[in-house]
């Protein structure tokens, strides 16, 4: 029960309420101070409806591209992204990837958050040769959508001795492995390194 006095000629006075969700009944009676007329009644009936529920994506790193740099052929390197859901109600979603198959994911790409929560989306590197690759990791939730486009170069490795002080191709046959083998007793007096390519 509100009960107010209004200064104005009109008769009006504030009311505050608070309702929570749901069907509410409003019954309002109005009387003049001093007047013998029957005070003014009035019923009003409304619905107070919940806040709706929103779910928002955030991707973290959200740069538009992620460079995993050099790589060794043969080794790794891993990104996590953080994926959280910045609104409300629950955000469900998956992460694809597209591209080179030098790029996959470690772990779970599903994700299934509630308000407030974030997880983690973690993508591999691990190229097996050398090369520059690419590909997309594509974010989908019923709270929006993200994309972030991935790069990296496979750094091959290795090599054969040169002991005549040149550097040896980087894709030497077997014939040339063959030959150098056989030269290397007339070369143990020259200068001898190890050439990477």
């Amino acid at each position: 029960v509100s009960i107010g006095v209004s200064g104005d000629e009109s008769g009006h006075f504030p009311l505050t309420l608070t309702l929570g969700v749901g069907v509410h009944t409003l019954r309002a009676s109005a009387a003049r101070t001093g007047s013998p007329v029957p005070p003014v009644e009035t019923e009003k009936v409304f619905t107070v409806d919940a806040a709706p529920v929103v779910p928002a994506l955030s991707v973290s790193p959200a740069s538009p591209k992620t460079p995993f740099g050099e790589v060794k052929a043969g080794a790794i390197s891993d990104t996590a992204f953080t994926v959280k859901n910045s609104g409300t109600g629950t955000l469900t979603g998956a992460a694809s990837l597209t591209g080179d198959t030098q790029f996959e994911f470690v772990g779970a790409s599903a994700f299934s958050l509630s308000k407030g929560a974030s997880t983690t989306v973690t993508v591999r590197f691990a190229p097996d040769k050398g090369g520059n690759f690419s590909g997309m990791v594509s974010f989908s939730s019923n709270g929006g959508n993200a994309t972030v486009s991935l790069t990296g170069t496979g750094v091959k490795t290795g090599g054969v001795f040169n002991c005549a002080g040149g550097r040896q191709a980087p894709d030497a046959g077997a014939a040339d492995l063959l030959v150098a083998i056989f030269a290397v007793a007339a070369l143990l007096s020259a200068p001898c390194r190890r050439v990477r390519h």
